[in-house]
């Protein structure tokens, strides 16, 4: 009963743990997500200034090729947070399915621990009463006035 009490605990515990990272992990996914989405429009900025010059002067310039390379950087940049945002969500998905695998061992050992519980109260109350009826029939055997050996190693209080 101890041990069922002990690991309830510790599932207790380690879902709380369960917890803590998820709710971390669902932090830095919302900013890796926020992060992608400023990166993602960084290029969409990027290609609007550039189409502009060429469109104006008709030959490419500094500042074109300094935009290419900017857009690039960070096509390259969201292509990695988009990697990683990935990865976050693998790792989400995993810690979810441990919560729920943790939340049902721990339901499961409370009904375990419901049902022992339960068990032993009523194998307490069936020894009291066991007791009560052998005491009773003690009293009854001594009443009656014939020698109780057969029982006497019975007729002792608990």
């Amino acid at each position: 009963m101890r041990l069922a009490g002990d690991e309830i605990e510790q599932l207790q515990e380690d879902r709380n743990d369960w917890d803590r990272a998820r709710e971390n992990d669902e932090y830095v996914l919302l900013l890796t997500e926020n992060s992608l989405a400023r990166a993602t429009e960084a290029p969409q900025q990027a290609e609007s200034q550039i189409a502009r010059p060429v469109e104006t002067s008709g030959e490419p310039s500094p500042e074109l090729d300094r935009l290419t390379q900017e857009r690039d950087a960070a096509q390259a940049a969201a292509a990695r947070a988009e990697d990683r945002l990935g990865a976050m969500k693998e790792d989400l998905q995993g810690y979810q399915r441990s919560y729920h695998g943790s939340s049902a061992e721990l339901n499961r050992l409370r009904a375990f621990q419901t049902v022992s519980t339960d068990d032993l109260i009523r194998t307490v109350r069936e020894r009291d009463t066991a007791w009560a009826d052998a005491n009773r029939l003690c009293g009854s055997v001594s009443d009656l006035g014939t020698s109780p050996l057969p029982l006497s190693n019975f007729c002792f209080s608990h």
